[in-house]
């Protein structure tokens, strides 16, 4: 643990504020991590960005996202509904996770 202090000083990274988990259903996510860990509440909604770039083309993309404060750490789930990107690549190669 000392270890990762040290590199973090050195690098100058500010402290961990937000973990973005992808996930196949929020909803499940939601109880998951609601009863296993105690981030409560949770705040659900649909996010279309305006703006977004996939491979390095303008791409179209619709995710639903759960999020809930845990002291000072953002929990934030991720479910990737339509269009390509980062996170339904990642779903897709190394199925749900950090």
């Amino acid at each position: 643990m000392q270890r990762s202090h040290e590199l973090i000083s050195t690098i100058g990274l500010p402290p961990v504020s937000q973990i973005g988990v992808v996930v196949k259903d929020v909803d499940r996510a939601v109880e998951y991590y609601s009863s296993a860990f105690g981030f409560e509440p949770f705040t659900t909604h649909e996010f279309i960005p305006e703006k977004h770039w996939y491979m390095k083309k303008p791409s179209y993309l619709r995710l639903k996202m759960g999020k809930s404060m845990w002291d000072h750490l953002e929990l934030e789930l991720l479910q990737p509904l339509e269009g390509e990107s980062l996170h339904e690549e990642f779903l897709r190669t190394h199925g749900e996770g950090l």
